[in-house]
């Protein structure tokens, strides 16, 4: 399972996220999550109060977890694993006033031991477009935007086109390293997480490069959004790999309509099975 966790999200007061408990009923065997800062506290859910009531059960489930600070991505794991940064993470933000004009970009690999098997798992979250709420609403207020750009990067104050230009520069440069990290990869590879971009697009092609088969694409079911905040409505989230395993199902799982605070981002779930 792949989610974008939208930080869970954790910043309001009386919070009651759902995210985790949408990660908890998945169930799947590993969890790779972007978007998991919590900061100023690390990936630990007894300091969180939108998921400290789920701690006993994920503890249950996933007895190795990751604590990334601000931006990384995590992991959820069943089976152990041992980290490996094969591109260095920039970490930072677009969006918010405590950062300034810094790119939003993660990758990490989790070598993962599974049935005596050795499986890499990259998780990426490639840079993001930094639209103001104004934009993203497509018909917002423009004081709102100006507000944007008030409490955040200087990116904000870019005109749409810039703005698009920019990111599809970044992602690409971003895609690139990711690819370099693949091709020097012995083992069979996973990679998944928030590519900000469409299957066909630029960054999707050279992080596939010739060997990537995409999961969706043989198994999934029609045009399913993966985000869908502010009629967006993209398959932005991916699923690639190579080796000896096959793709059997793929699922952009709905959580149950609630009240309640959840992600911006549904999360994309695959089985897979060995083959040899």
């Amino acid at each position: 399972m792949t989610l974008n966790a939208a930080a869970f999200p954790r910043l309001y007061p009386g919070d009651t996220s759902t995210v985790m408990r949408d990660i908890l009923d998945v169930n799947a065997d590993v969890v790779l999550i972007q978007e998991a800062m919590l900061a100023p506290h690390p990936f630990h859910y007894d300091e969180v109060p939108a998921i400290r009531c789920y701690k006993d059960e994920l503890h249950r489930k996933y007895p190795y977890r990751s604590y990334p600070y601000n931006d990384d991505v995590a992991i959820l794991s069943r089976y152990p694993f041992t980290i490996n940064a094969i591109v260095p993470p920039i970490k930072g933000y677009d969006v918010f006033s405590q950062f300034s004009d810094v790119v939003h970009y993660a990758t990490l690999s989790f070598d993962v031991t599974l049935k005596g098997r050795n499986l890499r798992f990259i998780s990426t979250h490639l840079h993001s477009y930094g639209l103001t709420n104004a934009e993203k609403q497509l018909a917002g207020a423009s004081a709102q935007g100006e507000m944007d750009v008030e409490r955040g990067s200087r990116v904000y104050g870019l005109s749409l086109s810039q703005k698009l230009k920019r990111a599809f520069s970044l992602r690409a440069s971003e895609a690139q390293q990711l690819r370099s990290a693949i091709d020097n990869c012995p083992h069979d590879v996973i990679v998944c997480g928030d590519f900000n971009d469409v299957a066909g697009s630029f960054a999707h092609r050279t992080i596939a490069g010739d060997d990537l088969r995409d999961a969706w694409s043989e198994c999934g079911w029609g045009y399913q959004p993966t985000y869908a905040k502010y009629r967006f409505f993209f398959h932005i989230d991916h699923i690639l790999y190579r080796g000896a395993m096959r793709a059997v199902d793929a699922q952009v799982y709905h959580p149950p309509v609630t009240t309640h605070t959840s992600s911006d981002h549904y999360p994309l779930v695959v089985k897979f099975e060995f083959i040899e």
